[in-house]
C-alpha cells in the first residue's frame, strides 16, 4: 500500500498523543473552568485532532481510489 498507512500510522499515533494530553488536562482542572493557557492548549488541541482527522480520512481515500486503479 505504499507509504500512506505509515503515514497513517504515524498521524494516528500523534492523535494518541493529543488525546493523552487533553485527557491531563481535563483532569487537573476537573470542576473548574480552564485558566486562559489551558483553555488556549485545549482549543489548540482540539483544533489539531480536527485537521488530523480530516488529513488521515483524505489520505485513506487517496489510497483506495490508488488500489483500485492498479
Amino acid at each position: 500500500m505504499g507509504k500512506h498507512p505509515s503515514a497513517i500510522e504515524e498521524l494516528r499515533a500523534r492523535q494518541r498523543k493529543r488525546l493523552a494530553a487533553i485527557r491531563k488536562l481535563n483532569a487537573r482542572y476537573a470542576g473548574q473552568a480552564f485558566p486562559r493557557r489551558a483553555a488556549e492548549k485545549w482549543n489548540r488541541l482540539r483544533r489539531e485532532l480536527d485537521e488530523t482527522e480530516e488529513l488521515i480520512t483524505e489520505l485513506r481515500a487517496r489510497c483506495e481510489r490508488h488500489h483500485r486503479r492498479t
